[in-house]
């Protein structure tokens, strides 16, 4: 979480702004809903799916792969 909440203060993933009340509640109010317990599984969840399902860009004549890719990951 110290990475993530260390490259969302650099601006990576735009306005450090936007972000500082999920962060502020994650860091100083608790992990209500138990973000840190899951962000592993989350991130590597992608790797399984492609074990499983192959890589999310698939067949580029199947306008239905990723959006089938994508709903598994979900």
């Amino acid at each position: 979480m110290k990475k993530l909440f260390s490259v969302i203060n650099e601006g990576q993933f735009g306005s450090p702004e936007e972000f500082k009340p999920l962060i502020d509640s994650i860091k100083y109010y608790g992990d209500y809903f138990v973000v840190s317990g899951e962000l592993n599984l989350f991130l590597d969840a992608p790797k399984k799916l492609e074990n499983v399902f192959g890589h999310h860009e698939g067949d580029s004549g199947d306008v239905n792969y990723l959006h089938e890719w994508a709903k598994k990951y979900v």
